[in-house]
């Protein structure tokens, strides 16, 4: 299968994540990961991720920071267990990356010390014409969804 027809869907599965979408014909999407009042919009995941030509999706693969709260930790769990389901259920083949591999790649010559903010620059240089606000009144750049854009755009460049 040729890149051009190939759906890129970059993923970071954390509470404040992102999802990103590379589409045939360099059509981008990106938008905050769907989580409110504790728990994942499962209808609203399934809504971005379905139907798209020939998808692939990269999944941060990322473990549970120590000195988290359990409670944390276990929604963490919870959302990047329910995100390979849908991607099961949806049948969409995933790749799972470390945040070492995509970000040294990805981030390489940047200043890594805070890598939220290396990722957000990054992406702004990449993507200029991306919206990485949550909404209209927000002032900064979301970092889920910079990240997702990165990952998607990791997963084009390894033609995972």
């Amino acid at each position: 299968m040729r890149e051009a027809e190939r759906t890129y869907i970059g993923i970071d599965p954390g509470t404040s994540g992102g999802i990103a979408i590379f589409a045939p014909g360099r059509r981008f999407s990106v938008f905050p990961m769907p989580y409110s009042d504790g728990a994942y919009n499962e209808q609203r995941i399934c809504a971005y991720l379905e139907e798209h030509v020939h998808p692939v999706a990269i999944i941060e693969h990322v473990h549970a920071v120590y000195g988290s709260s359990a409670g944390s930790t276990f929604n963490f769990g919870m959302g990047f267990g329910l995100i390979r389901g849908i991607l099961a259920a949806l049948e969409i083949p995933y790749q799972l990356v470390t945040p070492k591999k995509w970000q040294d790649v990805m981030l390489h010559g940047e200043n890594r010390k805070d890598t939220k903010a290396a990722s957000v620059r990054v992406a702004l240089r990449l993507f200029p014409q991306a919206n990485f606000f949550v909404s209209e009144r927000s002032k900064k750049h979301h970092h889920g969804m910079t990240d997702a854009a990165l990952i998607a755009e990791y997963g084009r460049r390894m033609h995972l």
